[in-house]
């Protein structure tokens, strides 16, 4: 229901409507990963780093059985160019489930970035 209105908010433009709408649906249910990432969206389309940054660590402490909350927070750290802990979250994406397609692909990606071919086209191929 929340988000519901978290997403009409957004539709209309209050985007501090919007926040308070997604935090209030993260206060009833810490681990809902599509709140966790529209408010951190919306923390930083108003280039709130730091806010962002709390908002995904929160899914990861609430959801720790979830590699996808690893995952989200490995791919906000490349804007910031913090590819170690990009790397970091990745592995403990994979640790929780080695089969996750998106962050093998993730993975291979930041492989490609760095020049190594061979090592992304595996992650690629699985």
């Amino acid at each position: 229901m929340l988000n519901r209105l978290a997403f009409t908010e957004l539709k209309l433009g209050n985007n501090h409507n919007v926040m308070q709408s997604f935090a209030r649906a993260l206060a009833q249910s810490p681990g809902e990963l599509l709140a966790t990432v529209m408010l951190a969206r919306a923390k930083l389309s108003q280039s709130d780093f730091t806010g962002a940054e709390e908002i995904l660590k929160k899914a990861c402490v609430a959801a720790p059985k979830s590699a996808d909350a690893h995952r989200m927070l490995g791919e906000f750290y490349p804007a910031q160019n913090r590819i170690a802990d990009t790397k970091t979250e990745f592995r403990r994406a994979l640790a929780i489930n080695p089969n996750s397609r998106p962050t093998l692909i993730d993975i291979a990606g930041l492989e490609l970035a760095a020049g190594r071919k061979q090592q992304a086209k595996k992650g690629f191929n699985n």
